[in-house]
Formats: structure tokens, sequence, C-alpha cells
């Protein structure tokens, strides 16, 4: 299932897309910032909700154009920007 998973990632994350929203769902377990491309995929994001510290961190090194971010710890510390 993960190599499918992969794969159909690398359909959405690659130097021919851009992405100005992203949502991530709880247990999403997907380095995002690691694909292929995803420094130009990834490099207009405006919104991004996620739960995972190390997409948060991979993601916040490629865009410096989030308005909206929404961080949800496993531990129910919420972080929302919008507050």
């Amino acid at each position: 299932m993960s190599i499918i998973r992969n794969e159909v990632l690398k359909l959405f994350i690659n130097r021919n897309t851009k992405f100005i929203s992203l949502y991530t769902p709880k247990d999403f377990d997907h380095q995002l910032h690691n694909f292929s491309g995803a420094e130009y995929c990834f490099s207009d994001l405006e919104f991004l909700q996620c739960n995972d510290q190390n997409n948060l961190k991979g993601l916040a090194r490629i865009t410096k154009s989030i308005k909206i971010m929404k961080y949800y710890d496993i531990n129910l510390i919420i972080l929302d920007s919008e507050s």
C-alpha cells in the first residue's frame, strides 16, 4: 500500500504542479518536502494544515507565503494563525 501511495503522491508533487492550499489528514506520515519537485510545488502555499512536525518544518523551509496555518499536535495543543 505504501508503494502505491508514494506513486500517487509523485503524480501530484512535481515541477509541473503548484499548490496554494494543503491539508494533510491525521496519521499522514509522508514527508512531502522530500519529494522531487516539492520546492517548486509548495513554494506558493498560502494555507497549510497539518499534524506532523516534520512536514511542518520541511514545508516551512520551502515556502514563505503561508498566510493561514493550522497545526494540530497529537497532545491536543493547537496552533492556529487565524486566532
